[in-house]
């Protein structure tokens, strides 16, 4: 099935990116790990590597042409499918208009903002005066980096990191070098964790908004689901808490 292609941030602070140059044209094959484009961020002009294949059907956004993170920029699919439905979506604009012709995303951008400093706030607050546990690893980057870790979350950076680790593992058991496999993931990270924030919306609702009914994407999420993943997330995160509270009872 047909999916969209959309525009990801490639640096942490990214809202939108200038398509300097496609490196693949409308009837290409694209796989998972290949230069797609080059675009000019708010920092350097990066190369957007595709996290997904099949057959470029449409360049949606041309040379030159600046897209919002979360713009459609592309269309992929099988030869000779109908994208019809996904071309009249992407020229309705990929994000819904808010008052006044704002963007879903520039109208919620001031909320979602605010609610990450309360967020940050909180944290600060219910980390002052107590201890962090972290390794010296740990602690030796987040010094170098100016990361105060009294705000970050609890088992949270674990979870990251081991999916993190398995997507880059499987990467390159599909054949992807190593650092290739990296920097995709990383940046499918910052893309996606930017275009949350700047929408404001519910996540599942971006879930449903970048798979397609017997897409790719919808296959590897079959495979999550049949092995039970937000089972599993839930049985882990309540296995920390009942540890966290006994070790407290025991301090």
């Amino acid at each position: 099935m047909a999916e969209k292609v959309l525009m990801t941030a490639l640096s942490p602070t990214m809202e939108e990116g200038t398509i300097v140059s496609w490196n693949k044209k409308e009837g290409d094959s694209v796989a998972a790990g290949d230069l797609l484009c080059e675009v000019e961020t708010d920092k350097a002009t990066m190369d957007y590597e595709s996290t997904q294949e099949g057959v470029l059907l449409r360049i949606v956004k041309a040379e030159g042409t600046s897209s919002r993170v979360g713009d459609t920029i592309a269309i992929l699919g099988e030869q000779g499918e109908d994208i019809d439905s996904l071309l009249q979506e992407s020229a309705d604009g990929s994000q819904p208009s808010g008052p006044e012709g704002e963007s879903a995303a520039e109208a919620a951008a001031p909320e979602a903002h605010e609610a990450a400093a309360r967020s940050r706030d909180s944290a600060g607050a219910q980390g002052d005066g107590a201890r962090v546990k972290a390794s010296p690893l740990a602690r030796k980057i987040a010094s170098e980096r100016g990361i105060d870790l009294s705000r970050v979350s609890g088992s949270g950076p674990a979870y990251f990191f081991y999916f993190v680790q398995c997507l880059i593992g499987s990467a390159v058991e599909a054949g992807l070098e190593e650092e290739t496999a990296r920097q995709l993931v990383l940046g499918t990270f910052f893309g996606s964790a930017r275009l949350l924030e700047l929408s404001g919306s519910d996540p599942g609702e971006l879930l449903r908004g970048v798979c397609s009914k017997g897409g790719t994407t919808e296959a590897a999420l079959d495979v999550l689901r049949e092995a039970g993943f937000e089972d599993k997330v839930q049985k882990a995160v309540l296995a920390a808490r009942r540890r966290s509270m006994e070790l407290s009872k025991g301090s």
